[in-house]
């Protein structure tokens, strides 16, 4: 064999072997992406599967016999005060009700059925405000619905241990109220209009979103336009010396800070130093601001880097100030480079929980807030504090808030991006 023919072979092996390397590398990605989509799907469904049911609740619809006898305990009068229908018996009349529904059932021990414990402490409030504001209901008999307990609740959306929170006296009392249609599921406006409750099914995700809208506004607010700002300088007016690069080289550094340094720094600096009021959207907006500070500083000099010299040259020529460079054109050129970084800085604030808890998000806060200034909890506080419940009710709503901390995050970037895309066709 001749020296070409030994070096053709030779080349040939190696080829085949960079062609077998490529192909293997190339279906290593394939996996990789696969892995991750199946991973994907696999989280979206158990969140999925597990919060859909809390967008709808079960109510039982029954006639209520406001009985004096049982309401007053036997002082039969023809008008009583507020105070004395506040004081009145209601979980008297609902079991009352509830035992002449299921008396005729042979099948069911009504004396080992805890009747109001089927419904929520809301039926209570419902029937005694309808007593307020309408007195003349007193001593009559009306159709209500009422919102069942959340250990029913889960019962009857087939909740994995729900039913062992039930006797059987009271699964097929409740079987038997389903037969005959007197419960019926509604869409759950509950969960939307109401803040966090100590009763699951009473228990909402308006005030996480509140505060959560409250925060981000107020980051996006403060993190654009202090960053920007810093970008500008650092890009166009700062000199190039030690000092500079110090400064830039820590501000990468700063990218990669744990997010919970970022908390404690915020409780010293801004809370105790400054006096920022506690677990207030203001103080979490500032700390998420400095988390949000790096990202979008070092897009935002990247994106003006990018920016040709000559469209600055050729506004010097036309006699632009510096200024009138930077905001009509240096600006506007980069601003979807820096909406880029925008969105990977909310993508990764709108989540955050360490930082948050370090300032008292963590509290129960039944209220929504009333403003930047008032105590309230985010989406990711909320979620924990669900999911951290025994009860199977919280578990639900906790799936149900992730779905919607999905959605919050989601539109957020639509817009981002929608923005980003209409300034890049236009400029």
């Amino acid at each position: 064999m001749s020296i070409e023919e030994s070096k053709l072979k030779k080349s040939k092996r190696k080829l085949v072997r960079r062609h077998l390397f490529e192909k293997c590398f190339k279906l290593f990605g394939i996996l990789s992406i696969s892995f991750a989509l199946i991973m994907l799907v696999a989280l979206l469904f158990s969140i999925f599967s597990k919060g859909y049911t809390a967008f709808y609740t079960h109510y039982i619809s029954v006639d209520v016999n406001f009985s004096k006898e049982i309401l007053f305990d036997g002082d039969i009068k023809e008008s009583y005060t507020a105070q004395e229908i506040r004081n009145s018996s209601i979980d008297g009349i609902i079991s009352e009700s509830l035992k002449n529904v299921l008396q005729n059932q042979l099948n069911i021990d009504m004396d080992n059925i805890d009747l109001n414990s089927m419904l929520s402490n809301h039926a209570t409030a419902v029937l005694r405000n309808m007593m307020l504001d309408n007195p003349e209901v007193i001593g009559q008999t009306v159709h209500v619905s009422l919102l069942l307990s959340s250990n029913v609740d889960m019962f009857l959306k087939n909740y994995i241990g729900a039913g062992s929170l039930l006797n059987d006296d009271e699964i097929s009392a409740i079987k038997f109220l389903q037969s005959t249609k007197l419960i019926t599921s509604r869409f759950n406006t509950t969960f939307f209009m109401n803040s966090d409750s100590r009763y699951p099914e009473l228990a909402g995700i308006r005030g996480a979103f509140l505060g959560s809208l409250y925060t981000v506004v107020l980051t996006i607010i403060f993190s654009v336009v202090i960053s920007v700002g810093a970008a500008v300088y650092l890009q166009e007016f700062a000199p190039r010396n030690k000092f500079v690069h110090f400064i830039e080289v820590n501000i990468n550094n700063l990218a990669a800070v744990p997010s919970i340094v970022f908390g404690l720094l915020g409780l010293i600096v801004f809370q105790q130093f400054f006096g920022v009021p506690r677990s207030t959207p203001l103080l979490a907006s500032m700390i998420l601001t400095l988390m949000a500070l790096p990202t979008i500083i070092i897009a935002s000099r990247l994106s003006m880097s990018s920016v040709p010299f000559s469209i600055k040259e050729a506004a010097y020529g036309m006699g632009s100030s510096r200024l009138q460079v930077i905001t009509h054109h240096l600006l506007p050129i980069s601003s979807p480079g820096i909406l880029t970084g925008v969105i990977l800085s909310i993508s990764r604030i709108i989540g955050e929980t360490a930082p948050v808890l370090m300032i008292g998000m963590v509290a129960f806060v039944s209220t929504a807030p009333a403003g930047v200034l008032s105590s309230s909890v985010v989406f990711p506080v909320q979620i924990l504090l669900w999911s951290n419940s025994p009860e199977a009710g919280f578990i639900e709503k906790a799936s149900a808030a992730s779905m919607l901390l999905l959605m919050f995050l989601m539109f957020i970037n639509w817009i981002s991006i929608y923005l980003r895309n209409k300034w890049e066709v236009k400029f």
